[in-house]
């Protein structure tokens, strides 16, 4: 076994026996030319003593080529103890590899979390990653140097100095088009559908007070556009109750205690109930690591981002303009006397048909079927392309000239 540094193994070994688990069972799913896996974690002092219980990195007739996390970057709640996260590796047949890489960055910060390995099949070079997920300040420092990396190898300012086609594979956590996402993450634009219902009630004159507009029928309106309108105002109050509730959980392995923590909010709170005798709470979401976890999955006001492209600008950061009003000014001023753009990375209120579902029932008792849900994805269902990640895919796509494998052979698959 060759050591390509002290985060990466490639290695041909073939000594290992039938009973070795990994090997069976790349086995058992045929001939497989080469395999791209994420979120091994299995950490590099495991690979390097032989002391991996499957033997992963010991299978017949292939090299293996891993990236594994060596980096303290926080993680949730705090934490730094990532090793041993991500991790991703390459199975390659004996001989079909040039050369490989598992620092293609040329950044510690980014090449220690084991998020990228970096195979050249001669006329080919075979991006494998995992991408950070949500998003992030790392999440589009990874992305931007993703994109310059592969740009390099296209124009052959690599250590071969050749032009190589580039393949990119892994878990990108990105969504390019609706079809790509389960139909009840698709988003909903609540402030378009409240202005669309506003302006039919203001041009309805078959009803003497506007609160009688109830069914939507005689202006085209659906039920469901007129029972959000009527009700925003009491989940939007409900919401301003927001708080992050503890529960203590024990690990039943380990007889480890820590908390987690759920949103809770009062759902009397706009009919002025917020004594603890008339007060109604109902818990949103799942438990979460953190308090911030809980309370941002019910934040909607608009989202900024400041772009990091150099040394002297601020480093990426995600602005509640509700709480920095100088976000949504067009220049913001810092600390090295340079000006920046903030840019709009998420309108307000772009809400999960999901998570509007869970609202309307628990806050206001109004109750959704999977028929309704259905026909708000179909008609209203949308992504949030104002995401910077979901800008960096489209680049790739449209400008760099790569090409969506999956969805050029199957241009009709949902929910991918």
């Amino acid at each position: 076994q060759k050591t390509i540094n002290k985060k990466s193994n490639s290695g041909n070994n073939t000594s290992a026996t039938p009973i070795d688990p990994f090997a069976k069972y790349l086995a058992l799913h045929g001939d497989i030319t080469i395999l791209c896996l994420q979120e091994h974690k299995i950490p590099h002092g495991q690979l390097s003593s032989r002391s991996e219980p499957h033997r992963c990195s010991s299978v017949p007739g292939y090299e293996s080529f891993w990236s594994c996390n060596n980096s303290t970057v926080p993680g949730k709640s705090g934490s730094t103890k990532s090793r041993g996260f991500n991790g991703v590796v390459t199975y390659a047949k004996v001989g079909t590899v040039q050369r490989s890489s598992c620092t293609p960055f040329n950044d510690p910060s980014l090449d220690n979390q084991g998020r990228c390995i970096v195979t050249d099949h001669r006329k080919w070079v075979l991006f494998n990653v995992y991408v950070p997920c949500g998003f992030s300040r790392e999440k589009m420092r990874f992305l931007r140097a993703l994109r310059k990396a592969m740009q390099m190898e296209r124009d052959g300012k690599n250590d071969k100095g050749e032009k190589r086609s580039v393949v990119l594979v892994g878990d990108l956590n990105l969504k390019h088009c609706v079809e790509d996402v389960y139909w009840k993450n698709l988003l909903v634009d609540v402030d378009r559908i409240l202005g669309e219902v506003a302006s039919a009630k203001a041009k309805d004159t078959g009803c003497e007070e506007h609160n009688n507009f109830c069914d939507g029928v005689g202006s085209g309106i659906p039920h469901w556009k007129v029972e959000l309108e009527k009700n925003w105002n009491h989940i939007s109050t409900a919401l301003q109750t927001i708080e992050a509730v503890p529960r203590k959980t024990t690990n039943p392995s380990t007889g480890e205690s820590f908390d987690k923590f759920r949103a809770r909010v009062n759902a009397n709170a706009a009919n002025g109930k917020t004594d603890a005798a008339s007060s109604r709470y109902v818990y949103l979401g799942s438990y979460e690591d953190s308090e911030e976890e809980a309370l941002g999955c019910y934040n909607f006001d608009e989202r900024t981002y400041f772009e990091d492209t150099g040394e002297n600008t601020p480093a990426n950061t995600v602005v509640n303009t509700a709480e920095n009003s100088a976000c949504t000014t067009e220049l913001v001023k810092f600390n090295n006397e340079q000006q920046h753009h903030a840019i709009l990375c998420r309108k307000k209120n772009l809400i999960s048909i999901e998570t509007l579902t869970e609202l309307v029932s628990k806050i206001v008792n109004v109750f959704w079927d999977e028929k309704t849900q259905r026909e708000i994805a179909k008609s209203e269902g949308q992504l949030n392309t104002d995401a910077p990640d979901y800008l960096w895919i489209k680049k790739v796509l449209e400008e760099d000239g790569m090409v969506d494998v999956f969805r050029h052979f199957y241009p009709r698959a949902d929910s991918r």
